[in-house]
């Protein structure tokens, strides 16, 4: 292989392109290649000890002058990467400027993404079809331009482009989960830490939730952590269930590791809302909107899990191994 080098671009906003992405450069590391990894701010954490690692700006949620100019400066310091030394591929988790910088220079480029789910595959029945649309045109933004999609999704779905796969997501290690029936321990995770409703009302249950915020919560009768990769995920292992935003990360790794998950959006978060309505559509999950919160849905929730764990629901390839394959073609 005469030129081993793969940039990696990571877009910065919540965790799930961080946690998602540094699997993904850890997989092809090891694989031999080298990886140059341009992460946005939300997403540095991530990556915290890995070699070749660059902080980017990464573009706000809508295309308003300030994300024309910082775009516009996003593909000049591309450029003059490239000048330095020119990668073979580059693979873009939600990072619009690293797929123009590829598609701008005539290199193959990998979009990576839940989001692509939205602007590559087809709406299952019974989900918001003009939400799917929606969310999809905004998606789509982050991919245009790119070779290969792989769409991650937490359930199968059928594909709308001949290049896209949807694949499932891949984690560093399963969980070793423990048996958490007597324990009711409540593990909470709130994005936009705005969950404080939620927390008095498990409180209330009779329950021991466990929140981890960027800010301490000072709830009687809730724990508050610190966010931590390696602390969230021994709470995961423990849980009785999880409360969360709607992210699609953690919706799968409750999923495909056997964790009841009920999840809340805001009622303007489209993509949230899509994951919820995907959550519940598959029959693993429940979820509503932190606007209609009603304890007694949750509460309802919560006593009818079953006292024995579900099968996981394992399908397709996930997306490191179909990554591998992509990018073997492409060397």
């Amino acid at each position: 292989m005469t030129n081993d080098l793969i940039e990696l671009y990571v877009h910065g906003r919540g965790r799930g392109h961080g946690t998602r992405s540094r699997v993904l450069s850890d997989l092809l590391r090891a694989e031999g290649f080298r990886v140059k990894v341009f992460a946005g701010p939300g997403a540095m954490t991530a990556f915290e000890g890995v070699e070749d690692l660059r902080s980017v700006d990464s573009l706000p949620p809508t295309m308003k002058l300030e994300a024309v100019s910082l775009l516009r400066d996003r593909l000049a310091q591309a450029g003059d990467e490239v000048k330095r030394e020119r990668p073979f591929c580059i693979v873009s988790d939600g990072d619009l400027p690293g797929i123009l910088h590829a598609r701008r220079n005539g290199i193959p480029s990998i979009a990576v993404g839940h989001g692509l789910v939205f602007s590559h595959t087809k709406a299952p029945e019974g989900i918001s079809r003009l939400l799917w649309h929606r969310e999809g045109l905004k998606s789509r933004l982050s991919s245009v331009g790119s070779d290969y999609q792989l769409a991650v999704n937490f359930i199968e779905l059928e594909t709308a482009h001949p290049k896209t796969q949807v694949v499932r997501p891949r984690f560093a290690r399963p969980l070793q989960r423990r048996d958490a029936q007597g324990s009711r321990r409540i593990v909470c995770y709130f994005r936009d830490e705005n969950g404080e409703a939620i927390l008095r009302a498990l409180v209330h249950m009779g329950m021991n939730p466990v929140v981890f915020s960027k800010t301490k919560v000072t709830l009687p009768g809730v724990e508050s952590r610190e966010p931590g990769r390696t602390e969230f995920r021994q709470a995961l292992e423990e849980a009785y269930a999880v409360i969360s935003s709607a992210g699609s990360q953690l919706i799968s790794e409750c999923l495909l590791s056997n964790i009841p998950q009920y999840v809340f959006y805001k009622n303007q978060d489209a993509e949230q809302r899509l994951n919820a309505e995907m959550l519940k559509a598959s029959g693993c999950g429940q979820g509503a909107s932190f606007e209609k919160f009603q304890p007694a849905d949750l509460e309802r929730f919560l006593i009818s899990l079953p006292d024995e764990r579900q099968a996981p629901r394992i399908w397709g390839e996930d997306v490191g191994t179909a990554l591998l394959k992509l990018v073997r073609r492409l060397a």
